[in-house]
């Protein structure tokens, strides 16, 4: 048996614990002779012997209990029947597969160079004299097969293995492959890490770790099945939310060429609620980065959601490519990996590498804003609210939908769509208005007052005072 985690062995020293308790809460017995009672001394012992043995029993009960919690936290585990760990793999290779399993993996064209390339890995060693382990990670490693020479029983569950929805945190999953390295002894002890490198699953990672001497990291990156030709969006920018108007909004992503092959007639297109609305094409030399933009106008208020994605490129254009003699994209990272998550905030993607960006736009519904005018003119001068609608709504890109009202013609109807309603210079109005804005605020709404020369305080708060 060996233990994953062999600092919470140190644990073990808390199974004193209940024998230090034991020992300094005692009871402390002073023996007195009673005359009268010697007849009952036998029966005495008896009892006194039983209660101790109860009290042996609890407490090797509660340091068991201490122990096993320390052991478990520790996470031992035995080495597939075959034996001590430390003597198993002397002669041989021990090689621990990092298998990544999160979202980014799940993409289409991903799922058959993962299990390549790991069925590589594995098929590399020998029968019965090297041994393996496998362990996969999202979020958090997880330890699926413990060194074996059963190279088989590695191979079945590779077979099975299918991403998930998880994040991407690649040291954790190393340091554990590591770990179990550890508790063997090989001639040769290697960590193969298969992933799509993902820049993110390093995010968290400080740099304050190393793995044991003699152990070797052999990484074997993936790249999609599919002739992705080293393109991919590494920078989007859309726009989160916005008002109810026919403005055009500008929408952008940056395309990058990673590829040693220079890419013409590249289509980009931009997509909402599932109907193609625009593409551009664009050609990017090797190692190039090209931003394409879009313009559109939201006008469906609620939810739209888009993308903007590569297209690929047509058959035939890909096998002239190749029939050439071109030779096949090369991802070349220049100081970084391609495969960068690009999370704009409110926004999910599936990898930086990814072909495609989606996006939401909130489109937000223009709001009414009744404005009660107590003293309209013709001049804008003396108007009390042509000044407070212009600064409500001075252009059609505005989120309030404002109009002025004589508050002497105002009808209750004009308040049936509101949310605020503004009553400027307003000393009085007709009881039916007043109900309608008591309704108003019965609903959620609310009342702005700007009183001016036109409000006699007695009026006010004979006729409004209420719903002040």
């Amino acid at each position: 048996m060996s233990f994953m985690n062999h600092y919470f062995l140190i644990g073990l020293l808390g199974a004193a614990v209940p024998i230090l308790i034991h020992l300094l809460t005692r009871d402390r017995v002073r023996r007195v002779a009673f005359s009268t009672l010697r007849f009952f001394a036998n029966v005495s012992r008896s009892v006194l012997r039983r209660k101790r043995l109860y009290e042996m029993i609890l407490l090797a009960m509660r340091t068991a209990a201490c122990a096993l919690l320390a052991i478990a936290f520790a996470k031992p585990f035995l080495a597939s029947g075959e034996g001590a760990a430390g003597t198993l793999f002397a002669p041989g290779t021990a090689r621990a597969i990092v298998v990544d399993l999160s979202a980014s993996m799940g993409r289409q064209g991903m799922l058959t160079p993962l299990r390549d390339e790991a069925l590589t890995a594995l098929n590399s060693l020998r029968e019965g004299s090297d041994a393996a382990a496998l362990v996969t990670f999202t979020d958090t490693p997880r330890v699926e097969v413990p060194f074996t020479r059963r190279l088989g029983e590695v191979r079945a569950k590779l077979e099975a293995l299918a991403p998930t929805h998880g994040g991407t945190r690649i040291a954790p999953a190393v340091q554990q492959a590591d770990t179990l390295l550890r508790a063997v002894k090989a001639r040769a002890k290697e960590v193969c890490l298969i992933s799509d490198l993902q820049r993110t699953g390093w995010s968290d990672f400080a740099g304050d770790w190393k793995l044991a001497p003699g152990v070797r990291l052999v990484v074997r990156p993936v790249q999609p099945a599919e002739d992705a030709g080293g393109l991919a969006i590494v920078e989007a920018d859309t726009p989160q939310s916005v008002a109810m108007s026919r403005t055009p909004r500008t929408l952008a992503v940056r395309v990058a060429n990673f590829s040693a092959v220079e890419r013409r007639d590249v289509e980009v297109a931009f997509s909402v609620g599932g109907k193609e609305i625009a593409t551009h094409k664009v050609h990017l030399r090797p190692g190039a980065k090209v931003p394409v933009r879009f313009r559109h106008a939201f006008e469906a208020a609620g939810d739209n959601p888009g993308v903007l994605c590569i297209k690929p490129a047509p058959l035939g254009v890909r096998a002239s490519a190749r029939s050439s003699g071109e030779p096949a994209p090369e991802v070349r990272p220049e100081g970084r990996t391609p495969n960068e998550e690009v999370r704009p905030e409110g926004r999910t993607t599936n990898g930086g590498a990814e072909r495609e960006f989606w996006f939401n736009v909130r489109v937000i519904p223009r709001i009414p804003v009744p404005i009660l005018n107590g003293r309209p003119t013709t001049s804008p001068m003396t108007d009390s609210a042509w000044f407070l609608a212009k600064a409500l709504a001075p252009g059609d890109d505005t989120p309030f939908l404002a109009r002025s009202i004589d508050a002497a013609k105002v009808l209750p109807d004009e308040f049936q769509d509101a949310r605020v309603a503004i009553l400027a210079n307003v000393g009085q109005v007709a009881p039916p208005v007043r109900d309608a804005l008591a309704a108003l605020l019965k609903r959620g709404g609310g009342l702005l007052f700007l009183p001016g020369d036109r409000v006699d305080a007695e009026a006010f708060n004979r006729t409004l005072g209420g719903l002040v």
